[in-house]
């Protein structure tokens, strides 16, 4: 698949002039999908967003329609070097003062007129600013797959024109390749929990758009996939509808979605939508107003981080290689998780455990077994083996009994599986 990328050019006017600049680029705050990821491509009939910096400037659109979303200021930390020279120019107009802090020779504080910042005398060294910039935002709307070009223009009398400009591609979500890989902490796993003791089982779910292996590594302990392509409860996922009929959900579904509408459409049926899910996309039968809830399961990684012996920050990547129908090359995805350890020597608050069952003679995985924990019957392992205790206290011994049809109740063999003693802190 091509891969777009976004140019972004600035053009100035050799006198430094103070309004003859003129910039563009895409709106990295607004161009994002639900989870924050920046997007490259945009489904047709949703907006792409543009800030353009300077003033007096004409703006346009190659296809679609470009509507004015108002304006903003943004913070700008910009290093700018100076090789043995006295001036040096910055990249944006500020909007206000700058902070400056220098190292290299002592040359005085620099003055500023307009992007222009000049010192005393010639120095060697690096100013790093930081300082507002204001911009102004619009919306791109197109409503067919292909391409966009936004382009900002300046005229300037006795000077060359200024321009800037900005690509976007419009396409079907169902065109492109499904690389999305994300990373994240198993809330329902953890107990909601955020950070964790040294020595606690910590589980994170890995959901991967591509069915191409993935390899897990981690910068401190050990990480195990305990359960892949697990099914997973997606809750109250919220998509918004703006004044357009697509939408695209988070994950992709394995089963149906259930879903809530609340808001207005705008043709034969205003008062209510009729949404068709193929895959992660949602087609209205017409535009609409308003916030589609959905409810749904997918498949994900689980995924245990343990062993880990420090405290602080600890770092767990998930990569995959994903090679391209159209041409066979193969792209590299990834996502990091950062989980965060506290020192709980001494302490024996309950941790979340799993057990894990296996057939006394092969030892492989038992899926299907009912477990019954201190008399209460907790469930059955999953096709890993694995069924999920909760939290428990370590050192802690309960009883167990286990049961599947074509072997004998754990509490009639002659083997010594009637109890099990969680381990310390730290043990695996």
């Amino acid at each position: 698949m091509p891969i777009e990328k976004s140019l972004t050019v600035t053009f100035k006017a050799e006198d430094e002039a103070k309004t003859t600049y003129l910039r563009m680029d895409s709106d990295t705050d607004r161009n994002v999908d639900e989870d924050g990821n920046a997007l490259t491509t945009f489904l047709p009939g949703s907006k792409a967003y543009v800030r353009v910096y300077g003033e007096g400037y004409t703006i346009d659109s190659s296809a679609g329609f470009i509507s004015s979303e108002g304006f903003g200021t943004r913070e700008i930390t910009e290093t700018v070097k100076f090789h043995n020279s006295k001036t040096a120019t910055l990249s944006y107009l500020p909007s206000g003062s700058v902070t400056y802090s220098w190292t290299g020779n002592n040359c005085g504080t620099p003055t500023r007129n307009g992007m222009t910042l000049s010192l005393s005398s010639e120095c060697i060294g690096v100013l790093e600013c930081i300082y507002d910039i204001a911009f102004d935002r619009y919306a791109v709307y197109f409503a067919e797959e292909g391409a966009v070009t936004v382009v900002a223009n300046l005229e300037i009398e006795g000077l060359d024109d200024l321009n800037a400009y900005v690509d976007f591609t419009f396409a079907d979500a169902a065109t492109t390749l499904e690389t999305d890989l994300s990373l994240i902490l198993d809330n329902d796993k953890n107990d909601d929990e955020t950070t964790f003791g040294v020595g606690d089982w910590v589980y994170l779910l890995c959901f991967h758009a591509n069915d191409a292996e993935r390899t897990y590594i981690s910068s401190n302990g050990s990480v195990s996939r305990v359960a892949q392509d697990a099914a997973v409860d997606i809750e109250d996922e919220v998509v918004n509808f703006q004044n357009t009929s697509t939408g695209i959900l988070a994950y992709l579904p394995i089963h149906s979605v259930s879903y809530v509408w609340s808001g207005i459409s705008f043709g034969e049926y205003p008062n209510n939508v009729f949404p068709i899910f193929d895959g992660r996309t949602i087609t209205l039968k017409e535009k609409a107003l308003g916030t589609l809830t959905c409810t749904y399961k997918t498949k994900a990684d689980r995924v245990r981080l343990s062993a880990v012996n420090i405290i602080g920050s600890t770092f767990v990547l998930v990569t995959q290689t994903i090679e391209a129908e159209e041409n066979g090359e193969s792209t590299e995805y990834s996502s990091v998780c950062e989980v965060i350890f506290e020192d709980v020597t001494g302490t024996d608050e309950p941790i979340p455990y799993d057990l894990n069952i296996k057939d006394f003679c092969s030892s492989s995985d038992i899926e299907g077994v009912e477990v019954i924990w201190d008399g209460v019957s907790i469930g059955v392992t999953d096709s890993s083996g694995v069924i999920y205790l909760g939290l428990q206290a370590p050192g802690s011994t309960h009883t167990l009994k286990m049961i599947k049809t074509g072997y004998i109740p754990s509490d009639e063999d002659n083997l010594n599986n009637d109890s099990v003693t969680i381990p310390p802190r730290g043990i695996v």
